[in-house]
Parts: structure tokens; sequence; C-alpha cells
């Protein structure tokens, strides 16, 4: 063979323990199965987030202390003494009068800045400073958002010259000089009113051993601020005219948008998606003499149950807050993983192109054992908040193991610690490849190798959460399908390799890939004839064994929004069976030779699938299965592209069909007499309608779907 055995990773390496929180609550879907390209604007960030915000664990400020922050206070420091100095007195009660502002929110950003740094400076704490961002948009993402204020490290406030002050920043913002995401440690939001989130009574929560921080709840009823900042956020786009954002029935965008959790969910996101090997977001959301704090990574979405400052009490309880906030901000990041001199690339931009894609560019990754990178341009990355945040970055290779020099791919998520590992899989896969079939090694990924950091933060635990944890591998540089230049008898031979080897992992080695999209799709070139071609599965995040389902689980929904199968899309999605697999290699192909922006009559253009909200997606999808899909383009049309997605969409519309009149039918059977069932049998038996009840197994609905029809209809192209 001329492709190199498959490394033998008999023991994952481990970074040190590090300071790092993965306890997760799980997901319906959500930003975790958009297209990677998916526009990143307000209007589509709200109606996946608010999927995520359904999960939502409220605690109470005590636990939020205890468990998420660091309540140590600076030595010799008292909350107590402080809160009576004249300083911090003189500016309390400025803030407070500034929270009787006739409906102006922006009115309580400057005293609120100004006690909050008072109160630093006077517990000895100077590294980080509160101050006044809007109406600065943040650098960083395609999404232009401008929250309220922030804390940010005092270096990131002296060390450039445009930002001037921190006096500067409390009274007008960073005009001059925006402020990164990177550079954001909390983000604040204002609202005029803010509820008081009761603590739901199952909560699992035991940790009652420290003395309550004090909390009163507001009068107001009323989450909704009484004035919303106009929104003058222009649209940002990645690519041709921004696609109608589907909310839910009733819901217009405004209103999703409008909500402050929404609000801040989406700050959460850009943050987790544009900072860098980010573990998690800490925001505070301000009403009327009243702070929330919210806990947002991977895994969960936490808030606090509100602290109300209203007393000389209240103002001891808000000093141990910020010195609790303050100080667990550098637990962001991993520290020593990722070499993070090169300054932030700002992307918002649009003349300046897609630069997003430099986020990484020069950074040195330095804390993979065995191995030192340099990152270049991002190949893919994850928008989101709960689920995997992959990441996938070209790398050169500084220093590695003997044979492992030149390019690279380094890829990074946060999986389901229940997950067995992409590397564990394909380590798998090659084995059996190597036993029993060495020319499937062509068409599966090169895994180098793999680490995990340890999980070191204080646990907490809710029903129904999932630990995550962080898996970084390095990979073999694979070509694109899409893209590419391929012609059409390269595209048939690489797709049909795709094929063939998806259904040798399920049939032979017992693994179901679980992701068939576009860009997991790959292939390589033979090292000694460039000419020849293999296709090439990748991503086995989300795979699963076929012999052994549950040992490979998560509570998040598995899969890519536009190459989903129409069960998977689903209020209550089931099991992933294989043909939900071979439903995703369809919609590849289409959206692979398809003119996508072809309108059709009952349909909007395929390249909408990845913007529109699932129970859309699923009539958009059904409606294609029975009109056909797109024409195809003229440089693919010298093959039967067009034949194979007609035969391949006839089997699932038939097969849909025949299973939901079979369950319809049923459903109305169930509810009769025996005799009266026994009649209308009879009697639509005789009027030949009888063979509308022949049962349809879910696994190949009634033998339509099996991996021989769908290669004999493959194999017409």
């Amino acid at each position: 063979m001329s492709l190199p055995p498959p490394p033998m990773i008999e023991e994952l390496p481990r970074f040190p323990a590090l300071l790092t929180r993965h306890s997760t609550l799980p997901s319906r879907g959500s930003g975790s199965n958009r297209n990677h390209d998916s526009l990143t604007t307000r209007e589509h960030h709200a109606p996946y987030l608010e999927q995520d915000l359904l999960q939502c664990k409220f605690i109470s400020l005590d636990e939020f202390m205890s468990k998420i922050l660091e309540p140590n206070l600076p030595h010799g420091k008292s909350p107590s003494r402080i809160a009576q100095l004249p300083s911090v007195q003189k500016k309390f009660e400025a803030f407070k009068r500034a929270t009787n502002s006739d409906g102006d929110e922006s009115r309580m950003y400057q005293p609120f800045v100004e006690l909050a740094n008072e109160c630093l400076d006077k517990l000895g704490i100077r590294d980080r400073r509160f101050c006044r961002n809007d109406p600065t948009f943040v650098s960083g993402s395609f999404a232009k958002r401008k929250p309220d204020a922030a804390v940010v490290s005092t270096e990131a406030i002296t060390g450039v010259t445009l930002r001037r002050s921190v006096e500067n920043l409390a009274e007008k913002g960073p005009t001059d000089k925006p402020f990164h995401w990177g550079e954001w440690g909390v983000f604040i939001e204002f609202k005029e009113d803010i509820i008081s989130e009761t603590i739901p009574a199952t909560s699992t929560s035991t940790s009652q051993e420290k003395k309550p921080v004090h909390t009163k709840t507001p009068t107001q009823p009323s989450r909704q601020s009484a004035r919303t900042k106009p929104s003058n956020d222009p649209p940002a786009l990645l690519d041709g005219e921004l696609p109608e954002a589907t909310p839910p029935s009733g819901v217009t965008i405004q209103t999703l948008l409008d909500k402050p959790e929404i609000q801040c969910a989406s700050y959460a996101a850009e943050i987790l998606s544009y900072s860098r090997l980010r573990k998690h977001v800490f925001g505070v959301l301000i009403g009327n003499l009243s702070m929330e704090l919210q806990f947002y990574d991977r895994s969960s979405i936490i808030k606090s149950q509100p602290l109300n400052f209203t007393t000389d009490t209240d103002l001891v309880d808000f000093i141990k807050v910020l010195s609790a906030l303050t100080q667990s901000i550098p637990g962001q990041w991993y520290p020593g993983l990722l070499n993070s001199d090169v300054p932030p690339v700002p992307t918002n931009n649009r003349s300046q192109g897609k630069t997003w894609k430099d986020l990484y560019t020069g950074c040195r990754m330095e804390g993979f054992p065995g191995w030192r990178f340099e990152l270049s341009d991002l190949v893919f990355q994850s928008h989101g908040l709960v689920g995997r945040g992959t990441v996938v970055v070209n790398a050169d290779v500084l220093h590695g193991p003997v044979g492992r020099t030149g390019r690279a791919i380094v890829k990074w998520s946060w999986s389901a610690q229940s997950r067995k590992s992409e590397a564990a899989f394909i380590k798998n896969a090659r084995e059996k490849a190597l036993q029993e079939n060495p020319a499937m090694l062509y068409h599966l990924p090169d895994i180098y190798d793999q680490a995990e950091p340890i999980s070191a933060f204080r646990q907490i635990v809710f029903e129904g959460y999932e630990t995550r944890v962080l898996r970084i591998t390095v990979q073999e540089p694979l070509l694109p399908l899409h893209n590419s230049g391929l012609s059409p008898d390269q595209l048939t031979k690489v797709f049909t390799d795709t094929v063939k080897a998806y259904r040798w992992l399920v049939q032979k080695v017992g693994t179901q890939q679980g992701d068939i999209t576009r860009n997991n799709l790959m292939f390589r070139r033979d090292p000694h004839n460039p000419e020849i071609l293999y296709g090439v599965i990748i991503d086995f995040d989300l795979a699963k064994d076929v012999n052994n389902p549950d040992a490979s689980t998560s509570n998040q929904r598995t899969g890519t929004q536009p190459f989903m199968a129409l069960d998977l899309l689903a209020a209550e999605p089931p099991s992933r069976l294989y043909r939900h697999d071979l439903e995703s290699f369809m919609y590849v192909l289409a959206f692979l030779v398809c003119d996508i922006n072809e309108e059709l009559t009952d349909s909007p253009p395929l390249a909408q699938w990845r913007y529109c909200r699932m129970d859309a997606l699923r009539g958009h999808k059904r409606a294609v299965l029975e009109a056909g899909f797109p024409a195809v383009q003229p440089t693919f049309q010298s093959r039967d592209f067009a034949l194979c997605l007609h035969m391949w969409s006839k089997m699932f519309a038939d097969g849909y069909n025949a299973r939901d009149a079979y369950q319809k039918e049923q459903r109305l059977l169930g509810g009769l007499s025996e005799a009266k069932r026994q009649k209308w049998l009879d009697k639509m038996a005789g009027m030949g309608s009888g063979t509308g009840f022949k049962p349809v197994d879910d696994q190949t609905l009634g033998e339509r779907i099996t991996f021989d029809n769908f290669e004999d209809a493959l194999a017409t192209i």
C-alpha cells in the first residue's frame, strides 16, 4: 500500500490539570446544527438561540457565587468597610439617581461603571476595569453588536493609545478603537426592569452551607425594557442577499431581538465563537437596582436569582459579587495552550473581506504534548452556544513526531464525554481495514494524534446535564469536494467512493458516521499519481456503534441542518438510522451539482436551507422530494446526476408516504372496537384498498431504502 499505516494511539496524551468546567445541559438543536457558512446576523441568531435558552437553568445567587465564581476576597479587604467609604457612597447614590431616568437606560451606564471601578480600586483589584461600550460596535465578527458595557483588562485600555483612559471609556466608550470580542471578560446589558427569576422546585442543588447573599424580589412584573434602544444595526452579510429568517408562529423576529435574554445570549455566542479557545463567558444583566449574573459555555446556560442593591447592606453584597466576578475572568481561557501574543484581527468591516478566517493566523499552539504548531487560516468555524463549537484550522508543524512535518489540520471541539472519541472510531476502522480490506485505507482519514485537557473546575450537577470535554486532534490535510474544480467524472468517482466507504463502515466495522454533510466528504490524491483521486469520509465526532448505539450518546440533536434527514428535523427526533445518512448523501449531491439559486414552485432555493428554522425546513424538504430538485448546473450535465437524484427522491418520497399512510390508518383503526375494525378492513379489502395497511418498517421504509437500491440509483450517473 502507498498509504502509511495509521498511528496506533494506545493511550491519549493528557494535558496538565486545567481550570475548566464543562457540565452540560441538553440541546434541542440550534446553532450546532447550522451549516458553518450560515449568516451570523442578529436575525439569524435569534431563532436558534431561543432554542438553547429553553433549557436555561436558574440557581440562587449564593449557588452561583460558590459554584461558578471565585468567591475569595482580596486579603485584608472588608466589603463592609468599603461600602461605608464616602467615595463609594457618593457613586452609589449617583447610580441610584440614574435608575430613575424616565426610561433612558443609557443614563445608567456611566454611574454604574464609575461605581464598579471605585469598588475595584478599594478592593485593590487594578488589572480589570468596567467600561462603557455602547454605541460602538464590537470588532471580531460579521454580526455587528454593541453591548452596553464590558469588563476588560486594564492593559486593553491603557495599552491602546486611541482608547485614552479608563475615565474616557466610562463616559463615551471606545469610539476611536473598538474592542474585539476576545478582549471582553464580561459583557453587561442594561434594562429598565428585570424580573426576579424563581428557582424551580426541582432544583437539584443542595449547596446551602454558605450564608446566602441578600436578595429581594423586584416589584416590576416585566422583564422587558421600558425603553428598547433603537435597532440601527446594519445587516452584515457573508454572501448574497439576506434571506428571510423564520421565527416561531405568531412571533416576529423583532420580538425575539428585543428580548433581553436573546440579546445577552447573542453576545455570549459571539464571544465563545471569536475569542480563541474560550471555555466560557460571563454576562451581567442590570435592571432597576438589580443585577442578574449569567454563565454560558458549550454545555450550559446558568443564571442567578437577581441581586437587588438599594441599601448599604445590599451594597456590601454587590462589592462581593464584583470581586468574585473579576477574579473569575482569567479562568475563561486555557492557560499555556495557545500563544496569545498575536493581536486579534478586526473582522466586522466588509471592505476587509472575510478576514474572520485569520482569527488564529500567526498564533502558536504549544501546549499539545509532543507537538508545536503555527496556526493559519480557519477552515471551519462553528457558531453558537450549546454544542461542540467545532473549529478546524490549517497549521504548519514546527515540531512533531518523526515523519510528521509540513502542513496539518488542527481541530478542536467540546464533545460529550459520553461519546466515544473521533480518534477511537477512526483507529478502529483503520485497524479493520488493515486486517480485511487494505484498499479502504484510501477512504478513511488519518488522525495523527489526539489530546484532552483534564477538567478540574468545581462540578455543577443538574439532572439531565451531560459533561463535555475539549478534544483536540491533529489530522492529515484533505481536499473538499465542493469548489475544487472537479470534473463530472471525478466528482462521480469520489462521491461514489464515500458512499461505498460508508456502507463498509456500517456493515463491516459497525460504525455509523452520523453527520454526512458537504464539508465532511473530502478527497485525497494518490501520492504516486496525482490524477487518481479517492473519496474520504471525515468527522466522526457524532459517530455511533451500530451494535451498541447507547455507548456513544449525547443529549444533543446530531447533524447539520441543510443535510439532515426529514425524520431528524422533527420536534422529537428518533434515533439515527443508516437510511437517514443515505438521505443526507442525497442532499449533499444536490448541493454539489444543482443550481441552488433556481426557484422551485413549492420550495425556496436550497441555499435558504442553511438559514430557516427546522420546522419550516422539514416542509421545504418534503416539497422537494415530491416536486424534484432544481436543475443540474450546466457544468455537470454530461453525467446523469439529475436521473440519480430523481430516483433517490422518489424512493424517499414513496417510503415516507407509505409509512405515513400506514401509521395514519393504524391510529384510526386503533380507536375502533374489534368488530368495527374488522368490518372496516373487510370493506376496504373489497374495494382493493387493503394493501394500504401493509406494515412499513422504519429501518428501510418498506424495503425501499436499502444500500443496494441506493447504489443502483447511484450507478446511473
